[in-house]
């Protein structure tokens, strides 16, 4: 002989109705949302970094659609981007998508570069290769 103890209307119990407004675990995980995982908004891997400077400051991490820099003081919007030691083929353009202060004239930023050509992504992507921070394991 079994007893139940839950009540017959507890969203936990089988056969019970889901709460107005909730959206069930399977269904949520088949809408393609992205809120809290931001490596699935990414286009391109980034790649942490740990020799590379630029105009803007230090390189944290970089890949061929962007990078974050630690900074000194607040970049423009829109500011060309020269990286310390590479000659690249063309102009790199970066935007400011996010800054963030993170100590007394500290902020780490996020540029996300515009109007990629195949052959500037290319270098991009050596760069970031050649500058990536390597762990001991």
């Amino acid at each position: 002989m079994s007893y139940n103890c839950m009540k017959p209307d507890s969203p936990t119990s089988p056969g019970a109705a889901e709460p107005q407004g909730a959206v069930p675990p399977a269904a949520a995980a088949s809408t393609g949302s992205s809120a809290g995982q931001p490596e699935a908004r990414r286009r391109f891997g980034r790649l942490p970094q740990e020799t590379l400077k630029c105009n803007l400051g230090t390189v944290l991490d970089f890949s061929a659609g962007g990078m974050r820099v630690l900074c000194r003081k607040l970049p423009p919007t829109r500011t060309e981007v020269q990286i310390g030691g590479y000659e690249l083929p063309g102009r790199l353009i970066g935007l400011l998508a996010w800054s963030k202060r993170v100590g007394l004239f500290k902020y780490e930023v996020g540029i996300q570069f515009d109007k990629l050509t195949p052959e500037m992504s290319s270098m991009l992507l050596h760069i970031a290769a050649a500058n990536r921070k390597r762990q001991v394991i």
